[in-house]
């Protein structure tokens, strides 16, 4: 199992690309996938993130 302290984390840029696919993603968080996609499409709609299979980049 990857741990959460092994991620790369938003830094100095506003994007990174973790190790997950959508699946592995929503069971690390203990969640359902069609839940993830869900919320993850919200948030893009909402213009907060924009999501390309595992890179993910917080809209300014």
């Amino acid at each position: 199992m990857i741990r959460f302290s092994s991620l790369t984390l938003f830094s100095a840029s506003d994007s990174c690309t973790i190790p997950f696919d959508r699946q592995q993603l929503a069971d690390y968080l203990n969640l359902e996938r069609s839940a993830l996609s869900k919320e993850l499409g919200k948030m893009k709609k909402d213009g907060l993130i924009e999501v390309r299979k595992n890179h993910f980049i917080l809209m300014s």
